[in-house]
């Protein structure tokens, strides 16, 4: 990534970029600087139940009492208005607060809180604090604080407060919001026009608003149902929606499927025309381009009739009674109606990804969409800096085509499908270290791998990674042509070159006792700065010789001739220039590739309580935001010159840039977050850059680089998760192997108690099913399983095109 040295404002940092977009035709066509940001500011938020205002102006006694506190009346001519405002005097270490405890209306939302109060020092400014707390019985949840003295202005002047804050729905649930003013150096403090607003708020909408017939239809030209026993449809018409821009218009098209002979039907649009055949499990669609656009959703849509419903979220639980509006599925799936009139959709594979819109019943069967391969570019320019294009839209030429199929069950009252875990061997979570190669040397490597800087095999290991037995997908520069040193990046302590595989000979034996211990090992590029065809192609080579390496990581990249024009956010991807990489990347089985997207385009309005899962999830699942994603223009079965590739994202860097800091982000709480979501958290670090404050290193008392004491009780913690099976450390590497090996599992449901499962392509160790209730196997399967709280987890081995049958008890 970045590469420029310095010690960062938060401990989850991010390289930053103020976005011109040169040219309106290189993206989307809408005045934007990073588009899927401005999206979300830019989609109101609805309300979802009503509106608290609370407001305090001291002039009315009522007001006097809770859930206002700690209020002390000043009759007073310096009053803002009229003549009475509260005071917290030089002896009060607390002034003026409130309490409301959340009540059940609000469970299952979340909430925006708008505070407003005036404030004035009427002697000298203090160090007071504002502070919101969330606290569970006598645990507090949630603590923030702002100083009063980032809002004043001057001595005796009265100045406004205003703070907002955004509350997920899993923060609140039964819990006590405080807000109250500490006055932590006993100064003089007088408040007046305090005001509250609590509002119950939704996430954006990501679904196009369409105007869907929903009543029933006669005309025999449509489609009004799925395959069914019943004589009373199950859906309203099915309909094809294409979202995509035409020269410089965005365009949204829905058109519901006509037929002449009632078994094929047909939707044609300004740009494609599609065909579909139903038959009792399958909707085959095949779809002609007749215009070159660039597509950003393709998808069939799909209005319900019956409103009884199971959402199978993609962190693997299960919504039945309590809905979001609205749920961005991926490949997880739902149910609909019971009895004969259900239909199930789930692991639909064949397909881009599913959303749901809950709480009017309608289905998106995304065959493409944009926001499931996000991708952006910085184009070549000398005199430009942080300047990149979205280009995560498909580009569609007329006569492309394409086949897709889904796979739906009917009639089938399953009450519990088991889901399909990404992580295997029965684990609750995964967790996974990416590290950067930048300005690091063999003492700072061997410290926080080893415990030490004077350790040099593994199996002496003191602390680091290796001690603690955390893998990392470990990123190395292969050779450093401009004899880069880390003199300027480390302020003089090390004065010797970077670390890279071919110029240190000691660092290549470290590198090969990693990769023997089953840590991943692949190139952060070749070297510091763009480097040559010729010097890509060794690289590669050496790679695929000595590591077996299979993933990825961009290094430096920016708009600039010297900023690794080979990456893939830079000139990586075009076969047009001399620095196209993908090529060669395919040539020495390169496959996972590090995407920067949503470093770039952050999401902070969805983070929380600097929790490390970015976005936090707690505030509801329709935010399309993908960690394993494929290129938009490289999906089979279009016509593409690479050939098939993943990439991975990272949310942030990680800066723990103190003990406190690793026991507090990575605390076991943090942590156990990680597992009871099913996340798997994938961080971008720097442990062995030549500087302390990132926050893998220090000297100890006799002045030895040693391993930062808070990793290692961090990485103590993951440890001892992973030895209950409720977090999986891995690589890059182990997790996408596994992932695409899930993409070959055909998942079809039998009957209300069985289903089969069949991997189409090879065998796959330690396949995971989540389930609430107990399953059996109808033939020898050996497996394994164990229960936590309500779910039970059970692994085994699905060997390549021996299907397995499993029987759902209780259902």
């Amino acid at each position: 990534m970045k590469t420029s040295p310095g010690k960062y404002s938060t401990t989850f940092s991010y390289f930053k970029k103020n976005v011109s977009l040169q040219h309106q035709t290189d993206v989307f066509p809408m005045k934007k600087h990073k588009l899927w940001f401005l999206i979300l500011l830019c989609l109101a938020f609805s309300l979802t139940a009503r509106a608290q205002h609370f407001a305090n102006d001291f002039e009315n006694k009522y007001t006097w009492y809770p859930p206002w506190t700690n209020i002390d009346i000043i009759n007073d001519s310096i009053s803002p208005e009229n003549q009475y405002h509260c005071q917290c005097d030089s002896t009060m270490e607390y002034g003026l607060g409130f309490h409301y405890q959340i009540p059940d209306s609000l469970y299952g939302k979340n909430l925006q809180l708008n505070f407003h109060a005036d404030y004035r020092f009427p002697d000298t400014i203090g160090s007071g604090e504002i502070v919101f707390t969330i606290k569970h019985e006598e645990e507090y949840r949630f603590w923030q604080n702002y100083l009063i003295t980032s809002f004043a202005n001057d001595t005796a002047a009265w100045f406004p407060v205003d703070i907002e804050l955004n509350f997920p729905s899993d923060y609140l649930k039964g819990n006590l919001i405080s807000i109250f003013l500490w006055n932590t150096d006993k100064r003089n403090i007088h408040i007046d026009n305090a005001t509250l607003d609590l509002t119950p708020w939704q996430m954006p909408s990501f679904l196009p608003e369409l105007s869907i017939p929903h009543d029933t239809i006669t005309d025999e030209d449509l489609i009004i149902r799925l395959p069914s026993d019943n004589t009373t449809p199950l859906s309203y018409p099915i309909g094809w929606l294409n979202e995509y821009i035409l020269e410089k218009d965005t365009i949204i098209e829905f058109h519901p499927f006509k037929t002449t002979d009632g078994k094929h039907y047909l939707a044609i649009s300004d740009i494609d025309a599609t065909t579909a055949e139903i038959n009792d499990k399958e909707l085959i669609f095949n779809t002609i381009f007749n215009k070159p656009c660039r597509l950003l959703r393709q998808a069939i849509v799909i209005p319900f009739i019956d409103s009884t419903l199971t959402v199978y979220r993609k962190n693997m639980t299960i919504d039945t009674t309590l809905f979001q509006s609205e749920y961005y599925l991926d490949n997880e799936g739902f149910k609909i109606g019971t009895g004969d009139r259900s239909v199930i959709a789930y692991h639909q594979e064949q397909i881009s990804s599913m959303q749901l819109d809950a709480t009017n019943r309608i289905a998106y069967f995304n065959i493409d969409y944009w926001r499931d391969h996000p991708l952006i570019h910085y184009p070549l320019n000398d005199s430009v800096m942080d300047q990149f294009v979205d280009i995560s839209y498909r580009t569609i030429q007329a006569g492309d085509t394409w086949n897709h199929k889904l796979e739906l069950a009917f009639g089938n009252d399953v009450r519990d499908l088991p889901r399909i875990m990404p992580i295997p061997n029965g684990y609750a979570s995964g967790i996974i270290f990416t590290e950067h190669a930048d300005w690091s040397d063999l003492r700072t490597h061997q410290a926080t791998y080893f415990g030490n800087e004077n350790i040099t095999k593994a199996k002496h290991a003191t602390g680091g990674f290796v001690y603690y037995g955390i893998p990392v997908t470990k990123s190395v520069f292969y050779n450093n042509p401009d004899q880069i040193t880390n003199a300027e990046a480390s302020h003089g302590t090390f004065t010797g070159l970077q670390a890279t595989v071919k110029t240190d000979k000691a660092f290549f034996k470290f590198l090969k006792q990693l990769y023997g211990l089953g840590y991943e090992i692949c190139l952060h590029t070749p070297e510091q700065y763009t480097t040559t065809p010729s010097n890509l192609d060794e690289a590669l080579t050496f790679m695929e010789r000595q590591f077996k390496s299979v993933s990825w990581i961009d290094h430096g990249y920016n708009n600039t001739s010297k900023h690794n024009r080979e990456d893939m956010v830079c000139d990586g991807l075009d076969p047009s220039s001399e620095h196209f990489a993908a090529n060669l990347w395919q040539r020495h089985g390169v496959q996972y590739l590090w995407n920067a997207y949503y470093e770039e385009n952050r999401m902070e309005q969805w983070f929380f309580d600097n929790n490390i899962i970015q976005p936090y999830p707690g505030y509801g699942d329709a935010l399309p935001n993908r960690q394993i994603t494929p290129l938009p223009n490289q999906l089979s079965p279009l016509n593409s010159h690479l050939s098939p590739l993943l990439t991975w994202s990272t949310p942030s860097t990680l800066e723990a840039t103190s003990d406190s800091d690793w026991d507090y982000y990575y605390s076991e709480e943090r942590l156990l977050k990680i597992a009871n979501n099913h996340n798997v958290h994938i961080t971008h670090i720097y442990p062995a850059w030549t500087i302390p404050h990132r926050g893998f290193w220090t000297y100890d008392a006799d002045s030895t680089i040693v391993a930062l004491p808070g990793m290692n009780r961090a990485l103590e913690r993951i440890a001892k998760l992973r030895d209950e099976r409720k977090m999986l450390p891995m690589t890059v590497q182990t997790y996408l192997d596994f992932f695409s090996q899930l993409k070959n599992v055909r998942y079809e449901v039998i009957d209300n108690h069985h289903i089969k499962l069949t991997s189409t392509d090879k065998d796959i160790k330690g396949f995971t099913l989540i389930c609430t209730v107990p399953i059996r196997f109808n033939n020898s399967q050996y497996y394994e399983f164990r229960k936590e709280g309500n779910q039970y987890y059970v692994w085994f081995n699905l060997k390549a095109n021996e299907p397995v049958t499993i029987e759902i008890m209780n259902n």
